[in-house]
C-alpha cells in the first residue's frame, strides 16, 4: 500500500525513505503500546493504528520540503554541467534510486549511507568548491576502510549523492 501511494506522486528516493522510516516508527511505536482490556474498536485503532490519510498528509507535506524530481533536475540544470553529465547524472539518479528502494540489498545501502557521510563532511570542508576526483578517492578510502567497496561504484552515483545533498540543503 505504502508503495501504491507514492507511485503516482513522482518523489525522490530520499524523500520516499523518509516517509517509509516514519512509517516503521510508527508502527514500531504503536506495537510497543500496552492496551488494557476491554477496550473499544476506537481506542484501539487510535493506540495501535495508524491512519492512511496521515500517510498521504505526511506523504504531500515531505514533498512540499524535499521537492521532486523536477526541482532536483531543475537545479541540476544551474550547476554548469553539460547536457552529456546532466544525462549521465540522471540515469545514475534513476538506477540509484531503484537500487536504494530495495531493502535486501543490505550492502549498497551500508555503502549509501557511507557515501552520505563521506559527502556531508566533504560539503562542510569544502563548501561550494568541488572536485569529483578528490571527493571520489575520499569515498573509496572510507569504503575500503569498512570493508564495503563495490566495483558496481562509479564517479556519478558519488556525483548523485553529491548533488542531492547540496539540492537537499538548498530547499
Amino acid at each position: 500500500m505504502f508503495f501504491d501511494q507514492l507511485a503516482n506522486k513522482n518523489i525522490p528516493t530520499d524523500t520516499a525513505h523518509l516517509i517509509f522510516q516514519q512509517l516503521v516508527n510508527d508502527v514500531r511505536k504503536k506495537s510497543t503500546e500496552q492496551i488494557k482490556t476491554p477496550i473499544s474498536f476506537k481506542s484501539l485503532v487510535d493506540k495501535k493504528g495508524i491512519e492512511i490519510s496521515k500517510i498521504n498528509d505526511k506523504i504531500n507535506s515531505t514533498i512540499s520540503k524535499k521537492g521532486n524530481y523536477t526541482d532536483f533536475y531543475n537545479y541540476l540544470s544551474t550547476q554548469g554541467l553539460t547536457d552529456k553529465e546532466l544525462h549521465c547524472i540522471e540515469s545514475a539518479k534513476t538506477l540509484h534510486d531503484s537500487r536504494w528502494l530495495n531493502v535486501n540489498d543490505i550492502k549498497y545501502q551500508e555503502i549509501i549511507i557511507t557515501l552520505r557521510k563521506v559527502i556531508s563532511t566533504y560539503i562542510e570542508c569544502m563548501g561550494d568548491f568541488y572536485d569529483a576526483s578528490v571527493l571520489e578517492k575520499e569515498c573509496m578510502h572510507e569504503l575500503l576502510k569498512q570493508g564495503l567497496s563495490s566495483q558496481s561504484l562509479d564517479r556519478t552515483l558519488i556525483e548523485v549523492l553529491y548533488y542531492e545533498q547540496r539540492f537537499s540543503k538548498e530547499i
